[in-house]
């Protein structure tokens, strides 16, 4: 006669089941964050199909600071695939206007950023057309919103008395809308290309928390 001896089930050892619950948790962590990445890149790609996003980006010559501002701030912007954002740059400066290219160091550093820019004066810009004016320094400012009142003034008085309301909503968006480099930015200008090589890498870093905050006003506004 032959004994069988019965077989015995073999037991999953827990440090598996702990680790196969890891994975399953990892798992579904990473799918919620694929939908919710993909659910705010909806709603901002909602958001450019209804009006673009303008910044305008302010020094003194517009060869040196604000087109390097320019370049950055439009490679946050493919990076983040925010193509409805339109960044353009100008200088309060008399040789501003002259359509002067960028300085030879500014072109060093971004030869096929700015190998087309031309100066412009902002006064062939409309401020008030801008959601964002990024200057340099305090004065940048100041001449900013100055042009953007004298704007705001204007087209209150081609508009009906009966609308008196819009002067002081105008004024409110002239100073919300223009914003200071934290602590000034020092022109470059006539220095080595060191200094513009400090000066872009303080840009670049404004840039990528100047388009931080784009994107989520971008997804507020939807």
């Amino acid at each position: 006669m032959q004994f069988y001896a019965p077989r015995l089930k073999k037991r999953v050892p827990s440090r598996m089941i702990r680790v196969a619950a890891s994975c399953f948790l990892c798992v579904m962590v990473l799918a919620i964050l694929f939908f919710e990445t993909c659910c705010a890149f909806a709603t901002v790609k909602e958001y450019e199909r209804s009006e673009p996003y303008r910044i305008l980006a302010v020094c003194t010559g517009n060869t040196c600071r604000s087109p390097m501002m320019m370049v950055l701030l439009r490679r946050e912007i493919k990076e983040m695939n925010l193509s409805s954002v339109h960044v353009e740059s100008a200088g309060i400066g008399e040789k501003a206007g002259w359509k002067r290219p960028a300085s030879a160091n500014a072109l060093t550093l971004f030869p096929a950023g700015l190998s087309e820019h031309r100066s412009a004066h902002v006064s062939t810009k409309r401020i008030s057309s801008f959601h964002r004016v990024l200057c340099m320094e305090n004065k940048h400012a100041s001449y900013v919103k100055e042009q953007c009142l004298r704007e705001a003034h204007n087209s209150t008085r081609r508009q009906s008395h009966d609308e008196p309301h819009e002067s002081k909503e105008s004024s409110d968006l002239c100073v919300r809308s223009v914003r200071v480099f934290p602590g000034e930015l020092e022109d470059p200008f006539g220095k080595n290309l060191e200094e513009y090589r400090t000066c872009s890498h303080k840009l670049q870093l404004w840039a990528r928390a100047i388009m931080s905050e784009v994107s989520e006003e971008m997804m507020k506004t939807v």
